[in-house]
């Protein structure tokens, strides 16, 4: 049971009686019982020094052990009084010292359960069969707060310290582990868990953990969690599916359920006799209570006098005229109801049909509100009399009036216009009342009961006072605190607090009837605690689970509803001698003749009695007796929903739905009495479609309650049946937030085995060995246009195309290779002269690199000569002559020589410049011998041979190098000592060239084969989009995937939203992005490279020759080891999207379509064409626009077919006024797509070809919700209005027609969020301050990242260009054009071309600080700021800030009052920059980012000490100068705006 000191607050509902406990130590003994020594007084004897110093022993009382053999006896729940069941004493030399039982009972039990199957008992009705079954489950621990389980834990850890225990609640994201492998691998060998009950509530609901599953259920505080567990319900599913055996699972369920321990100070559910039964039966358990050494236990309960005091409400005061007025407001005249005045203006049949039901209903929001606040007043005047009702009523009007003034966030449940007619209505209430009524606090005329409690405060004063008094309602709280404090009899005498609680939401919106609620209630029972307050008035609230002090009175206002709340309220006078006062009506005999210590006294008997036994099931209040319409059981899983649960399954499916700071997603739910019963219905958010948006309960029923989970059980079931909660009965893609999750803590691995690049020789050595004829291509290498030579290729497949493409020899020379057409010719006759050439070439410059004489190559080259002169032409290039018999002629000048050999110096390899008489020694640098003659030798002019094989990559120059200062690199060699190959050079020089050549091949055929393969039904025509969408950045091509890439990311992630729309047309904004985002995840991306076999035509590696050998038939035809390599998923997934991108770009939609398909099978990939009609055709037809929407299509400049579509492109989800309409969010869903796709082709497309990197900086550019919503704020339309205008010279009127008013796009959203109001004025403003220093910056060279995020636009205004984009895209059936066109005139195409056309620095401050600081650390430190900046307190910069006080000085109080932010930069370990005066966190780090920019860029790091520092909105620190600083200060004066 709980355990919390005085000064320690529950995070769960805990009985209040149980504060006073304390925890036993670790090391408990049960068997070994002492007594407990007290002095005379009852007080503990106190612990000596040295006894302080001795091992605590712990002391169980008698009592306690006896419990505990209960326990190993059947199924019991422990009922025993607060101070008594929770605390074991021990001393240590008689210092105190406690542990708690509650471990000490698991502890034993599941020492027993666990040890070994041979050592479990009989227990609760099973038997010794069942042992080896207990001993492979679970015992679990269930607590009603996350405290008290994190407490029991500890506990249990160390009473078993062998024990496999887990320890599970709500910081762990259990509601987000939707999956059953991640529940199988949490309890995987654990043996105990222990959690709050919500936890295993969740996972047996859903179906992840079963009955069957556990052994032993412990429950701490059972009253208050079993009914949730072993509901009736569920247990009569289980004996059904046992006596029909429907179900064989259940059938078995029923026979391992798991044994109960239930712990409680008060069994009961409510105050009817049957009441502890119930629980016992639900528990399947028996109450128990100490009898053995039951003197022993009431020792230590003391409880306080009960005292009953009635009071007569015979003689009732007079109506006050206010409450008679107000009451009339109910029949006011419905049609004025903005709601209704609304309906009136459309012209749908369904609004038609809605304004007939209203009409005749009177059923409003105002009137609503109208109705609650009349009951409430009443009940006040009925409770406390007419100077409270009159001070309720005057009051709730002037928080109203000042609400609608301030646009407060608790009227948000009403629009403006509902706001303002309700204020006109009430102020007229309080006009009409007589000026008799006015408060007065010499004449506070109260209510008989109210007298009585005054009387008796009074009678009970005295300085140790203090008292709780138990009332019904919240307003009832404030209005008799009010009271009681201004009361001449009582007011100088009680120091009045309020509580109704606080865990209420923080969007809460309330009525008007509760504005009159207590605030400010968090330091009531602090205040309470030390003093400050004596008297708290509260609510049930307060019975159990929020520590209070112990009081010495505690008052029921009004009479306890149960005699468990009988039970809670009475253990809050826990001070000695304390009272327990009940207020009971004379006339209500009931309550005089209801004994609630028989009752309690009954409930004692029945579980002292030791032979009582589990009675029959109790029935439900369900008034048709049918289980079927209370649960609805899936199955597939298990999972259950019931009548219970149906709530807050409904909750937790609207808290999943897009969130949106002005928008409370909570179910709505309201309760109407009828004949017969109660009534609910149910509404829930604008995201949910229309058909699935309310539900009612099927009939009346009992109870409100009941009629509200009827309700629930409606619309959840009807949610299932569309398909928009899962067979665990959860919200789809839930486990994907999960999976989010984890890659948080664990990412998600960035490298993945993949099958080795595909070979495709192999392929080609095959053919070779069946084919007698090879496909010929003429290749010729070139030099300036001027052909080199040109030589033939064979292959046995047609060989692939390409362009001409650059072999990089040097620095300076580059030579091109161009390829003539293919042609087929016999190839068997020629084979030794392909062989021949081949071997011949490739010995001259790699004959180290060959086999032998083996010509069993994959791929043959030769020259292109005469077939009758070929052998007699290879054996004259073969071989080499000494260079003297190559001595030049006049007649043989034109002779080209082949590579030159310096045969005493290892034959190193030299190419021919030309021939030279020397002295000898020259050509000896540094040769001391002296050689007199001859005195000229011949010599040969030689450069080196290249080292280089690659030359597919160009060189890069080094800095002083140039290949043109040939004394650097000629040298001259005697010919003597040479020799010069008969091959010519440039067939040298072709064969150095033949790895690249193959290479270039290589990377074509390994496309052809992809596109003929995986990519076959797409039949590409352009081979040249395979291989670049194929080939990484890293394997450095000519061309590589990242354009393509960029591109195929924004087309599929468009064919994804338009394919997930029109499947899917009930999904919300939420599934459909979670979809989408399953869809085009890079793991699934990735996951898709690899299953479909993509992965082994991915080229990564750069191309070398260093280990380069020639390719030969034998060695490629041999077996193999297949091998694998590694490739990082992003690479895989990026290769995906850029065939997707270039499927796109050779056709267009449909065959991106398709491209997507080989990838993505699992969705459904419709032709667009289709989806457009699927989505066009769910439109409802004939929907007119509003009035105020006349202007709308012109400013868009698009004429809609279908209306509806632009009323809900402009609909906000906090809008509630239009039950026909879903909010924006599905269209704004899909305008995001159709805005990255029409900018992302034009960057495509763009005159110029963009590297990716400036193509991602220029989508951002335009497509930010900053920037958008810049352009929204100034998107508008102006017409003439005409005005009457008087003359005041002649008094007379005239009309003027010139008048022109502006209507901006933002205005035409629909709203009911008084929040958007004030939002959308207060960025206005900001923008009407920053809009000209933005515009100049549009057309400046630097992009104004900072001062477009000055403007803190909320993202409503970006979404309105995006659904409507969505909106035009679905009414003209997917026509880009027409978005185009709307985007032109918005302003976003237009600022497109001139960032493509321009040169405009466009990255981001924070990312270009990054490229700045290089490899050094960029940290960003934020702080609140409260310092003020060297800036602000230059003189200077304060006479220019004197000069605008008075004009801003509102909206500067305005923003002062807000929080502001500082940030300093850190690059390294130095601090480059602080700024402050930021008003959010992503301004202030930007505009640091931006200014660190400067200094860094300037070298100019310390204008200021220690650091630079800028405030305000300018930036400042860059040391720029007097004229910078201006600039900055003066941007600096707007943003105070």
């Amino acid at each position: 049971m709980a355990q919390y000191s005085d000064d320690e607050e529950s995070m769960e509902s805990i009985d209040v009686q149980q504060h006073d406990d304390e925890s036993l130590r670790d090391g408990v003994h049960l068997g070994q019982s002492q007594p407990v020594v007290t002095d005379s007084s009852g007080q503990e004897d106190k612990p000596s020094q040295m006894e302080e110093s001795r091992k605590p022993i712990l002391r169980p009382r008698a009592y306690q052990l006896e419990m505990l053999e209960k326990s190993l006896e059947g199924n019991i729940i422990v009922a025993m009084d607060t101070g008594s069941v929770k605390h074991l004493q021990m001393h240590s030399g008689g210092s105190k010292q406690h542990s708690n039982i509650i471990s000490e009972l698991v502890a034993n039990l599941a020492a027993i359960l666990l040890t070994a199957p041979e050592n479990i008992q009989t227990m609760g009705g099973g038997d010794v069969d069942r042992s080896h079954e207990l001993f492979n489950q679970l015992v679990w621990f269930l607590a009603p707060s996350v405290a008290l389980t994190e407490q029991q834990y500890t506990q249990l850890s160390s009473q078993l310290p062998t024990t496999r225990l887990r320890f599970l609640s709500g910081a762990d994201n259990v509601d987000r582990w939707s999956e059953q492998r991640i529940w199988d691998a949490v309890l995987k060998d654990i043996q105990v868990v222990v959690s709050t009950h919500k936890v295993l509530l969740d996972a047996l609901t859903h179906g992840f953990v079963r009955m069957t599953d556990i052994s032993l259920l412990v429950f701490d505080e059972a009253n208050m969690i079993m009914h949730d567990f072993y509901h009736p319900i569920f247990r009569k599913q289980l004996q059904n599916a046992q006596t029909h055996r429907h179900i064989s699972d259940d059938a078995q369920q029923c026979d391992t359920l798991p044994h109960i321990l239930g712990l409680t100070a008060s069994p009961v559910i409510n105050s009817k006799p049957g009441g502890l039964n119930v629980i016992e039966k639900n528990l399947n358990a028996l109450s128990k209570t100490p009898k053995i050494h039951r003197e022993e236990f009431l020792s230590y309960v003391h409880p306080p006098e009960l005292r009953r005091v009635e009071f007569s409400e015979m003689i009732k005061p007079p109506v006050p005229t206010l409450l008679r007025r107000l009451f009339a407001t109910l029949e006011l005249d419905v049609r004025e109801d903005p709601y209704v005045m609304e309906l009136s203006t459309r012209q749908d049949d369904r609004s038609r049909q809605m304004l007939g039901e209203i009409l005749s209903s009177r059923r409003t929001y105002c009137q609503e509100h109208l109705k609650n606040l009349c009951n409430k007043a009443l009940n006040i005047y009925m409770e406390l009399g007419p100077w409270a009702v009159v001070y309720y009523i005057s009051t709730s009007i002037e928080i109203l009036r000042g609400g609608v003034q301030a646009n407060d966030e608790q009227l948000s449940a009403l629009n403006r216009p509902e706001q303002a007619y309700l204020l006109k209505v009430l102020e007229q209430v309080l006009q009409q009342a007589t000026s008799l009524e006015l408060l007065s606090l010499d004449n506070i005329e109260v209510s008989l009961k109210v007298g009585v409690l005054l009387d008796l405060l009074v009678s009970e004063d005295k300085p140790s006072f203090s008292g709780l008094v138990f009332v019904q309602q919240r307003a009832t709280v404030a209005v008799l605190s009010e009271l009681i404090s201004l009361h001449p009899q009582t007011k100088n005498k009680f120091r009045c607090g309020t509580f109704v609680g606080t865990g209420t939401y923080s969007g809460r919106k309330q009525g008007i009837a509760e504005l009159l609620s207590p605030r400010n209630q968090t330091k009531a029972l602090d205040e309470l605690r030390n003093g400050d307050k004596n008297l708290i008035i509260t609510t049930s609230i307060l019975e159990e689970g929020i520590d209070v002090s112990a009081c010495n009175i505690v008052i029921c206002f009004d009479k306890p509803q149960s005699l468990k709340s009988f039970i809670q309220r009475r253990g809050r006078a826990r001070k000695a001698q304390s009272k327990y006062v009940i207020m009971i009506e004379e006339n209500d005999h009931f309550a005089k003749a209801r004994n609630w210590d028989a009752l309690e006294a009954e409930m004692k008997e029945a579980y002292m009695d030791d032979m009582r036994q589990l009675q029959e099931d109790v029935e439900l209040d369900i008034p048709d007796g049918s289980l079927d319409p209370w649960s609805f059981r899936i199955q597939k899983t298990g999972a259950l929903l019931t009548a219970e649960n149906a709530v807050q399954h409904l909750y937790h499916f609207c808290s999943v739905l897009p969130a949106d700071p002005y928008v409370d997603l909570r179910p709505e739910f309201t309760i109407t009495e009828e004949a017969g019963g109660f009534s609910a219905n149910v509404i829930l958010p604008m995201a949910v479609p229309v058909t699935l948006r309310r539900a009612s309960s099927r009939c009346a029923r009992r109870s409100k309650n009941a009629a509200k989970m009827d309700a629930a059980i409606r619309a959840y079931k009807a949610l299932y049946a569309a398909g928009l909660v899962n067979d665990n009965l959860l919200p789809l893609f839930t486990h994907d937030k999960e999976e989010q999750l984890q890659q948080a803590v664990e990412k998600r691995p960035s490298m993945a085995n993949v099958p080795a690049l595909f070979n495709p020789w192999v392929e080609v050595a095959t053919l070779w060995t069946d084919t007698d004829s090879a496909w010929h291509v003429l290749i010729t290498l070139e030099s300036n246009g001027n052909p080199l030579i040109s030589m033939l290729l064979l292959l046995p497949v047609p060989p692939p195309l390409f362009q001409k493409f650059n072999l990089f020899w040097n620095e300076d020379t580059v030579l091109q290779v161009s390829t003539g057409v293919p042609f087929v010719q016999s190839f068997d006759k020629d084979f030794a002269y392909y062989s021949g050439a081949t071997h011949l070439l490739l010995q001259s410059v790699f004959s180290s690199r060959l086999k032998g004489e083996d010509k069993d190559f994959v791929v043959y080259f030769a020259p292109p000569t005469d077939s009758v002169a070929r052998s007699s032409a290879l054996d004259s290039l073969r071989g080499s002559r000494p260079a003297l018999d190559a001595m030049p002629s006049v007649a043989k000048q034109g002779i080209q020589h082949g590579i030159v050999r310096h045969v005493t110096q290892n034959h190193t390899r030299y190419v021919f410049q030309g021939w030279i008489m020397r002295p000898p020694l020259s050509s000896y640098p540094g040769s001391e011998e002296e050689i007199t003659e001859p005195t000229s030798v011949l010599h040969l002019e030689l450069t080196r041979l290249t080292k280089r094989l690659n030359f597919l990559h160009p060189i890069q120059k080094k800095s002083g190098s140039s290949m043109s200062n040939k004394s650097k690199s000629v040298r001259n060699i005697p010919a003597i000592e040479c020799e010069i190959d008969n091959l010519p050079f440039t067939y040298s020089q072709f064969a150095l060239s033949i790895p690249s050549i193959i290479h270039r091949y290589e990377i074509y055929l390994v496309a052809e084969h992809l596109r003929n393969t995986i990519l076959g039904p797409l039949k590409f025509q352009d081979l040249q989009l395979v291989l670049t969408a194929i080939s990484a950045s890293s394997a450095q091509q000519d061309t590589n995937y990242q354009r393509l890439e960029f591109l195929g990311d924004t087309i599929l992630k468009m064919c994804t939203s338009v394919q997930l729309l029109g499947e899917h047309m009930n999904w919300h904004e939420g599934y459909l992005s979670a979809g989408k985002d399953r869809a085009v995840a890079n793991s699934r991306l990735a996951r898709a490279a690899i299953e479909s076999g993509l992965a082994a035509y991915i080229l990564t590696r750069p191309f070398t020759v260093i280990k380069w050998r020639p390719m030969y038939r034998s060695d490629l035809l041999k077996p193999y080891k297949k091998s694998e390599r590694q490739m990082s998923t992003k690479v895989l997934a990026d290769v995906v999207e850029a065939l997707i991108g270039a499927a796109f770009v050779e056709g267009g939609f449909d065959k991106a379509l398709a491209c997507i398909n080989i990838f993505l099978p699992e969705l459904p990939w419709l032709p667009l064409a289709t989806r457009h009609t699927t989505l066009y055709e769910a439109v409802p037809p004939n929907v007119g626009l509003p009035k105020y929407f006349n202007q709308l299509e012109s400013l868009i400049g698009y004429e809609f077919n279908k209306k509806a579509l632009l009323i809900e492109a402009m609909t906000h989800p906090s809008y509630k006024s239009d039950w026909l309409t879903v909010s924006y969010q599905r269209l704004e869903f899909l305008g995001d797509a159709i805005l990255d796709n029409i900018v992302v082709s034009a960057l495509y497309k763009a005159p110029r070809e963009l590297a990716h990197y400036d193509m991602h900086s220029m989508r951002e550019a335009v497509v930010n919700a900053s920037f958008l919503a810049f352009l929204c704020m100034g998107f508008s339309t102006q017409y003439s209005r005409t005005e009457i205008k008087e003359d005041l010279t002649t008094g007379t009127f005239h009309a003027d027609s010139n008048q022109i008013v502006t209507l901006r796009l933002w205005e035409f959203m629909r709203r009911s969020s008084p929040e958007i109001i004030q939002a959308q004025s207060a960025c206005f403003k900001r923008y009407e301050c920053l809009r000209d220093s933005i515009e100049h910056a549009l057309h400046e060279t630097v992009y104004p990242w900072t001062q477009l995020i000055r403007l803190q636009a909320d993202k409503f205004f970006s979404d309105l260009i995006e659904s409507i984009l969505g909106a035009i895209y679905v009414d003209s059936q997917g026509d880009l054009s027409a978005c185009q066109t709307f985007l032109e005139k918005l302003g976003v195409l237009p600022y497109l071309r001139r960032i493509i056309t321009n040169e405009v620095e466009l990255l981001h401050p924070k990312e270009r600080l990054g490229r700045l600081a290089g490899n050094e650390r960029v940290e960003y430190v934020l702080s609140l700021d409260t310092t003020t900046s060297a800036h602000d307190t230059a003189d200077r910069r304060q006479q220019q800030q004197q000069q605008k006080e008075v004009e801003v000085e509102r909206q500067k109080n305005d923003h002062n009052s807000k929080k502001k932010y500082r940030c300093s930069v850190r690059v390294g370990e130095r601090e480059v920059v602080a700024v402050g005066g930021g008003v959010s966190k992503e301004e202030v780090m930007t505009r640091a980012a931006d200014v660190a920019c400067r200094i860094l860029s300037s070298k100019e790091e310390q204008p200021f000490s220690p650091c630079a520092t800028a405030s305000g909105g300018g930036g400042g620190g860059g040391g720029g100068g007097e004229e910078e600083e201006e600039e900055e200060e003066e941007m600096k004066r707007k943003m105070e705006c």
